[in-house]
């Protein structure tokens, strides 16, 4: 028996019967109410009941021949197992009807951060985000089906922080939205209705407003600085701190996370490796003799 092409498929007019696939037993294409258009069909005798039956596999050229066989074969596969396969699809269709009623936002959640915390390289972060949700989120929401969810019961929720925490807010929503576009592609929800939340919580206060700026002390006064409070008074670890990072102009946490195996005071350079980096590369600092002092004074006192 030839193999059903698709020139032969394309050329299927209404009317046309008994046209078989010629690779599976069973397959055909039943023609439609156009040329070139049909449904496939599978004609199978139910190992169940031992009735014939025809299962429907989509239509023609929406599935494709290949695709068609494809479907065909796991149904034969089925049928060895002695199963009927439309049976078996039904009860797949109720199975997964079954989860889209039953997940809540926070099964959602934590099945999402479970898929994306391996892909962050800081397991603080990783920690944050379901954190924020746990926080400001699962109280209301958590147990509620993803699919009753709407845009009023997200803006609710984020309501008592979006003005007075708008940077939590707003990474809050983020991860609510990253959350709904998997239940979207997981065909848990027809759509995703954070992108409309924002329309009824109104306008955040602009980066501008929110940064409250430090007063800084100009670059001439900081002999005085030296001199007046941090030499001044009782002696203090974090006095001695603040004066070895305006020696170095290093960042906090790279000060406070030094070790000695780090600094070779007698070339007075300490190398930074490249984990402590924001650059991810290593950097290297020069050491006054003041600041040679200090790590001396402090490599005693260890």
């Amino acid at each position: 028996m030839a193999k059903l092409s698709d020139l032969k498929a394309r050329s299927i007019k209404p009317g046309d019967r008994n046209i078989p696939d010629g690779t599976v037993t069973g397959l055909r294409p039943e023609a439609g109410n156009s040329k070139g258009h049909g449904k496939w069909m599978l004609r199978f005798v139910s190992p169940e009941t031992g009735k014939r039956r025809d299962m429907g596999l989509g239509t023609y050229p929406d599935v494709s021949i290949v695709d068609a066989r494809k479907a065909a074969v796991a149904a034969r596969d089925l049928i060895h197992d002695s199963q009927d396969p439309i049976e078996a699809r039904r009860s797949t269709k109720a199975s997964r009807q079954a989860d889209v009623d039953a997940m809540t936002f926070e099964q959602a959640a934590r099945k999402v951060h479970e898929d994306l915390k391996g892909g962050w390289k800081n397991p603080k972060h990783a920690a944050q985000w379901l954190t924020t949700l746990e926080t400001h989120v699962f109280p209301l929401l958590g147990k509620r089906k993803v699919m009753d969810l709407r845009a009023r019961d997200f803006a609710n929720t984020l309501k008592p922080i979006w003005r007075d925490m708008p940077e939590t807010a707003s990474r809050v929503k983020q991860r609510c939205n990253a959350v709904m576009d998997w239940c979207m592609a997981e065909e848990l929800i027809q759509g995703n209705p954070i992108g409309v939340v924002s329309k009824l919580l109104g306008k955040q206060a602009g980066k501008r407003e929110r940064v409250i700026h430090q007063p800084s002390v100009p670059w001439k006064d900081v002999p005085a600085l030296i001199s007046d409070v941090i030499h001044c008074g009782k002696p203090s670890l974090s006095k001695v701190m603040l004066e070895f990072l305006i020696l170095t102009a290093a960042r906090s946490g790279e000060a406070r996370a030094i070790t000695w195996g780090e600094v070779d005071l007698t070339e007075a350079v300490w190398t930074v490796p490249a984990e402590r980096m924001k650059t991810k590369t290593s950097h290297r600092v020069p050491l006054s003799d003041r600041a040679v002092e200090i790590l001396r004074t402090q490599q005693k006192k260890s």
